[in-house]
């Protein structure tokens, strides 16, 4: 949760997106697996970050994934 923020400041650096993007899609997946409380500020905050990555460096398949995630309902 630290990183990603810090990863993001990086826009122009494509590794940079790509960490964040998997630092929130981890964190999406064990923040919202079956069985546990929903931390919901934890998640608004993956969520937030999850709007400012670019779609176009992270590749059809990652973007549908981090698509699905902005819009579903918790």
């Amino acid at each position: 949760m630290t990183a990603i923020p810090l990863f993001l400041e990086e826009k122009e650096s494509e590794y940079s997106m790509h960490q964040a993007c998997g630092a929130i899609l981890q964190e999406l997946w064990r923040n919202v697996s079956f069985g546990n409380v929903i931390d919901v500020q934890r998640v608004s905050s993956l969520l937030e970050w999850s709007t400012r990555l670019d779609p176009e460096v992270l590749g059809t398949q990652v973007s549908g994934e981090v698509s699905h995630w902005n819009t579903a309902e918790m």
